[in-house]
This record gives C-alpha cells, sequence and structure tokens, in this order.
C-alpha cells in the first residue's frame, strides 16, 4: 500500500519499529514444535527478488487480508546477498514492488560483521509465517520469522542465540535497502517520507531498549552500537521490528502490536491460528491431496484482503499477480466464500456481505467493487451463485442469524432478474446489461468470449434494461436452484408460506428448462432463442449445469453424461473445454473458447456425482489433477485456466477461484 489511490483520497503510512528484549531463558532448550504447519513447507515459491517496481513474476505472502506482503531471497545465485532480509514490500493496492528489500539487517558480534552466507541456513515459506535460520561453527545463530499481526502489521521476530562458550558483544544495522526508481526520501518532512509516483506513505523509525543509549539513526539507517548490549553464552536476545502499512493515521496506535500480550503471544496466535485452518482442510481430505489442499489454503490468504477505502468487509481478490484483479467480483466471491467456509466461517460470510453492501435499491449486485468505488462495475451482474454460498455457509455453522441477515437481500436480487432480465414474461431469463452494450451483456455470463453468444443480439427492454435475445440455459438452471435453496432457508426460520411459494416456482421453471432447452435428439441442454424457442447447438458447459443444480431429470442427466466422457467432445487430457473439441470455434488458448475453467470443471463432476456416475466423476478428476500442469505440483502456482489438450496453464496466476474449487475438489464429500 505504498501508493494511496488519489481518486478517493487514500495514503498510505509505513512505520518501522524496533524493540529489544533480553532473554534470561536458557538458550539450549531446542526449537519449539509447530505441529502440522512444518509439514508443509514451500508449497508456493516465494524465494524471489524483484527486478523492477512491476515485475509481477514474483511472488510475496500476504495473511490477515493485508494489502502489501513480502517474498524470501533465494539462497543460491545473487540472491544470498539478501540473505538475512526479506524481499519487499509488495503493494495489492498499486500493484507494484517499493523496494527489492526495503529493511537490510547486518548483525556484528564482537565488532565483526556476519555474513550469512557463510552460515547452515534454513529458509522457508510455513502457513502463517517466513523463516530464515543461520547457525554459524562457533554456536552463535539468529532465527527470524516474519508473521502478521494485524492487516497492517507485519512483525519481523528475530532470536539471536549464544550458544558459544564466551560472552559476546552484539550490534546491530538496520539500513533502507534502496527504492525503485517510484519512490524516494523526503525528509523535509516531520518523519521521513517516502515518496511515490502518485502520492507517498511516511516511513519512520522508534526505538525501544532495555537500558541502551547507544543509538544513531537517520531516515535511511539505524545502527545500534555494541557497546551496551551483551548476550551472555547460553543466552539469547530477542527482538522485534514492525512494519505498519496503513492508509488513515487518524484515532489510531499504529506502532502497538500487542495490546496485553506479548509479541512471543502474538507468534504463537498466529500459529494456533493456522493449525486450525490446516485441521480444518485436512479433516476431511484425501492423503494423496493434502499438499494439494493447503497450497488452495495458501493461496485463498495471500488473496485475502481486509476493508479499504469504499470495500466494507473482508474478502478474496481473484489474484494479487494480475493489475485489474485488486477488487472482489461476484461470482468469485460465491465460489470463494462456499471454500473459505471450510476453515474460516467468518471470513466466508464477510466474503459474502462485501458485495451485498452495494445491493441497489433494485436488487441488483454490481459485477465488481474496488477499494476507489469510482471503478465499480455497475453495467451487469453476474450470475446468481449467492444463495449457494450463503447455504453452503450455514450447512456448516448452523448460524440462523446469518440467513435470517441475508434472506431479504437474496430475495430482491433474485426478483431482479425476473424483473430486469426476463423482458417476455416467460419465466426463462436472458444474461443482459445497464448500458445497452453487447460486451457488458455477455459479461453478465461470467463466460465473456463464449462461442454460444457469437450471433447474440442485444434487445432494450426498459429505460435502464437490455437482455440478449437469448435464454440461457445455466442462468435458468442457477435460478431454480435458488428458489429450492431460498425455500430451504425461509422453512429453517419459520416462513413455511413463503417457501412453499418458491418451490411451486421452482416446479414450474424445472419443467419450462426440461421441455424447453433440453433436445431429446442431441442428449444435452441448449439456450435458446427468446423469440422463437429455436435452440443455440453450442456443447458448452451451461449444457451440464443442470446436472449441477439438480434440475435435470434423470434420464436426461444420463444422456449428458455420455457427452461428458466422451474423449471427442468433453473427456479431454484435462477435462472439460468450454467448447466441445470438435466445434469449429475451439481454440485452446482463448479464454471461453475453449479453456478448461476450474469452476465449470467441478460443477461437471459435481453434477455427474449429483446422479449416481461416481465412478466417471472420479475419473474425471483425477484426470484433472494428474494432467493440469502446476496444480498438483510444489512451488507451481493455480493458474486461471488451463489448455485442455496440453494442460499448459493459462493467464493470470495464483488465481483464487481455481484454489477454491481444487480446495473442495480434494474433500471426500465435496
Amino acid at each position: 500500500m505504498v501508493q494511496f489511490l488519489t481518486k478517493s483520497n487514500l495514503y498510505a503510512v509505513f512505520y518501522i519499529l524496533l524493540m529489544f528484549v533480553v532473554s534470561v531463558s536458557c538458550c539450549m532448550c531446542g526449537r519449539e514444535e509447530y505441529s502440522i504447519i512444518e509439514s508443509y513447507p514451500d508449497l508456493i515459491e516465494i524465494k524471489n527478488i524483484p527486478c523492477s517496481p512491476d515485475d509481477l513474476t514474483c511472488r510475496c505472502f500476504c495473511d490477515l487480508g493485508s494489502w502489501y506482503g513480502y517474498a524470501l531471497p533465494p539462497d543460491t545465485g545473487s540472491g544470498v546477498n539478501y540473505l538475512g532480509s526479506f524481499i519487499g514490500p509488495y503493494s495489492v493496492l498499486s500493484q507494484r514492488w517499493v523496494s527489492a528489500s526495503l529493511l537490510r539487517l547486518k548483525f556484528f558480534f564482537n565488532g565483526e560483521e556476519r555474513s550469512m552466507q557463510h552460515a547452515r541456513r534454513e529458509i522457508h515459506y510455513y502457513p502463517g509465517y517466513l523463516l530464515q535460520r543461520f547457525e554459524f561453527n562457533d554456536g552463535i545463530s539468529i532465527e527470524e520469522k516474519l508473521f502478521f499481526a494485524s492487516s497492517y502489521q507485519a512483525v519481523l521476530l528475530v532470536d539471536v542465540v549464544n550458544g558459544s562458550r564466551r560472552d559476546v558483544a552484539f550490534s546491530l544495522e538496520l539500513t533502507q535497502g534502496g527504492l525503485f526508481d517510484d519512490f524516494s526520501f523526503d525528509t523535509s518532512f516531520a518523519i521521513p517520507v517516502l515518496k511515490a509516483e502518485n502520492g507517498q506513505f511516511y516511513f519512520s523509525t522508534n526505538i525501544h531498549l532495555l537500558g541502551i543509549d547507544s543509538i544513531s539513526k537517520s531516515a535511511e539507517k539505524v545502527v545500534i552500537n555494541s557497546d551496551r548490549v551483551c548476550i551472555k553464552k547460553g543466552r539469547k536476545l530477542r527482538f522485534y521490528i514492525v512494519q505498519v502499512c496503513i492508509t488513515d493515521r487518524e484515532g489510531k496506535d499504529y506502532m502497538d502490536v500487542s495490546g496485553n500480550k506479548s509479541v512471543s503471544e502474538l507468534f504463537h496466535a498466529t500459529v494456533d491460528r493456522w493449525n486450525v485452518y490446516l485441521k480444518s482442510v485436512l479433516r476431511n481430505c484425501e492423503r494423496s491431496k493434502k499438499e494439494i489442499a493447503v497450497k488452495a489454503l495458501l493461496t485463498l490468504v495471500n488473496n485475502w484482503r481486509s476493508p479499504e477505502g469504499a470495500i466494507l468487509h473482508n474478502g478474496i481478490i481473484p489474484s494479487y499477480h494480475t493489475g485489474y484483479f485488486d477488487g472482489f467480483w461476484a461470482w468469485d466471491s460465491w465460489k470463494h466464500a462456499v471454500a473459505l467456509s471450510l476453515f474460516d466461517i467468518e471470513l466466508a460470510k464477510d466474503q459474502v456481505r462485501a458485495m451485498f453492501d452495494y445491493q441497489d435499491s433494485s436488487g441488483m449486485v454490481a459485477d465488481c467493487i474496488f477499494a476507489d468505488s469510482s471503478r465499480n462495475n455497475w453495467r451487469n451482474t453476474k450470475p446468481p451463485l449467492a444463495a449457494w454460498a450463503v447455504w453452503e455457509i450455514y450447512k456448516r455453522d448452523g448460524d440462523k442469524s446469518f440467513i435470517k441477515e441475508m434472506i431479504p437481500k437474496l430475495l430482491k436480487y433474485h426478483y431482479w432478474w425476473y424483473r430486469y432480465r426476463d423482458y417476455d414474461r416467460d419465466l426463462l431469463c436472458e444474461y443482459g446489461c445497464c448500458d445497452g452494450s453487447k460486451v457488458a451483456a455477455v459479461w453478465e455470463s461470467g463466460m465473456d468470449n463464449a462461442v454460444r453468444f457469437d450471433s447474440c443480439r442485444v434487445v432494450k427492454t426498459s429505460d435502464i434494461s437490455w437482455s440478449l435475445d437469448q435464454e440461457s440455459v445455466d442462468l435458468n438452471s442457477y435460478l431454480y436452484f435458488e428458489k429450492i435453496i431460498l425455500a430451504d432457508m425461509l422453512n429453517e426460520v419459520g416462513f413455511k408460506k413463503e417457501a412453499d411459494k418458491l418451490a411451486k416456482e421452482a416446479a414450474v421453471l424445472k419443467n419450462l428448462i426440461n421441455t424447453k432447452m433440453y433436445d431429446p435428439s442431441e442428449g444435452y441442454y441448449f439456450d435458446i432463442d427468446s423469440e422463437t424457442d429455436e435452440m443455440c447447438k453450442v456443447f458448452g458447459p451451461e449444457g451440464w449445469i443442470p446436472l449441477f443444480t439438480m434440475v435435470a431429470k434423470r434420464e436426461f442427466a444420463f444422456r449428458v453424461r455420455e457427452h461428458l466422457v466422451d474423449c471427442k467432445k468433453f473427456n479431454t487430457h484435462v477435462p472439460f473445454p468450454t467448447v466441445e473439441v470438435c466445434n469449429a470455434n475451439f481454440d485452446p488458448d482463448n479464454y471461453w473458447r475453449g479453456p478448461v475453467w476450474v469452476d465449470q470443471l467441478f460443477f461437471g463432476i459435481k453434477g455427474l456425482r449429483n446422479y449416481g456416475f461416481f465412478d466417471d466423476a472420479q475419473i474425471l478428476r483425477e484426470k484433472f489433477f494428474r494432467n493440469a500442469k502446476g496444480v498438483s505440483d510444489k512451488g507451481e502456482p493455480f493458474r486461471e485456466n488451463y489448455n485442455p489438450l496440453t494442460g499448459e496453464g493459462l493467464y493470470a496466476e495464483d488465481f483464487s477461484w481455481t484454489a477454491a474449487m481444487v480446495l473442495l475438489m480434494c474433500q471426500r464429500d465435496f
């Protein structure tokens, strides 16, 4: 968060706090054990050094919704020059790296600098924290752990252990490690300011030591002199550095990370929280999928963002790697929430709330929202899966207050579709838009350039709404699913009359879908022309959504299954492409015209399971895990989508809804 959003008058503040605590305990008591966390090191590769501020090939670690993150130095090549320091920070809000390493640490013992290159070392990214450990031949060791105490406070906790045979004088030099060209120091302010191209953030150093006075500091360097710091043999010195990044300094003591807790307690609270996360996602996980599930968990948490600017609740962005993916999207959010409910039920609820914070008076939910609300997209919404998300959350914790909170909003959104996206009032809805453009109308489907929309036209339906002239089978299947779920919710909270009304509507819609949108000669579901009911015979994911929502008749589902297992159609090297491979417009690398999107894969496999095709579902799921490159590989990121013929990952890296669907598919009962 090193640049502020000029359109919303946000700015960012970056502080450094350094505190020493001399430990009275013996250092020879051995390493602390962190339960299952240490069983999952380095599942995502973040040992990297950015070459420029916009070097998005480099990954980082975030937690607790932070808008900034850090990486680890490589322990080979030029990376060894950064050993003992952490890489970054990276600003998610500005999508830029501030520095290769803003804070550089140098350690001196008896006046001589210790080179980390000559030490035995461990460098790991564990779930919840980064670790660097160095051991020297004379018994002195240094352990550094970086973790987040809050969304705006990163803590570097350092233990210097004197395992040698004599007391040692210790000193530390903390320097500003060089800024990228977009940033510079300006010391004319009351505290030094790091100036950015479109704004500024503040950087200062506060020192708190026990009985130590010989400190020198400037905007770019802090030196702790050695004549007053002695580490007795067999003892350790503990200190911590707090790096704070905020956008509003008023009314808080941002330097205070502890409250009534010690920094050690804060670190153990982080460990405890991550152990809960891990146990939650692994409790019902297949043995062979455990590392994959944890990698998915890490991906989601790295993309977690806290309330900021116009974003009022916590949620998950699609990818911190891609410049335009720094907000929340509607149907991404519904999928994220279902996966989040496995390990953090409150975060899952907030992900849903974040989108409904912007529900308008007509019931519409925006396509996407941002910290800068001028970027919010009201040209269209996204497919209605919100009720599914809320119901899955409710099934995890049984919190009726949450469904009571959400039912009025869900009902308003549900019936919005019938008011503004059913222009011929035949109870079958169309995707559409609010600005008359076809591009926005197709965006509303989520399948931006799908083959099935090539011949569509946009029809004006009112002063504020337009529809495609095509009624989509996936949209109406989702609406059927919502009617069933909303009826169940209403029954749970005692509104039987309203529940019965929705159940009757669902029965009518089910009949319409199965009589008008299913082709017995093809054995598949298709979109239909709004005027003529002529079928748009493009075989795509929309045709298997009726199995996911369980609106399909059983005998129809059997016919759809034949297409899904056919190697000449959808059973490709990586199943399921977004149009059958024999379609003349199939393009394996072109977004929604061929690549495999893992949400649609999930819907297809879940649909097969819904109708008892368990063996097919298992075979296709395993084929995905085996052939989608990087999904099952340690260190490799999840991708936005995959080439169905080669398995190559495509488009954005560290993609959240891929991680969400993968995490769900790793569960035995998904």
